[in-house]
């Protein structure tokens, strides 16, 4: 696979949805939380997430064909 096609990790939904399981893992151990409540916020942090990256995906489609189309009808960059 082409290495320049591939995207920092910090950016992909399985990071995050980790560092959330971490942290609600973290809360659990300590007592802040318990079992099902973690499991609750871990399901429901993923779905934020998923949520968010669908969000700033169809922002970044939108903000490109503004672009392409100002650029097109003779508009400068």
């Amino acid at each position: 696979m082409n290495d320049s096609l591939l995207k920092p990790g910090w950016k992909t939904t399985e990071f995050w949805s980790t560092i959330f399981a971490q942290v609600f893992a973290v809360l659990a151990l300590l007592g802040l939380v318990n079992g099902k409540e973690a499991a609750t916020l871990q399901e429901s942090a993923n779905q934020v997430v998923a949520a968010l990256v669908l969000f700033l995906t169809n922002a970044g489609v939108v903000v490109y064909y503004v672009k392409t189309r100002f650029h097109l009808k003779g508009g400068t960059k």
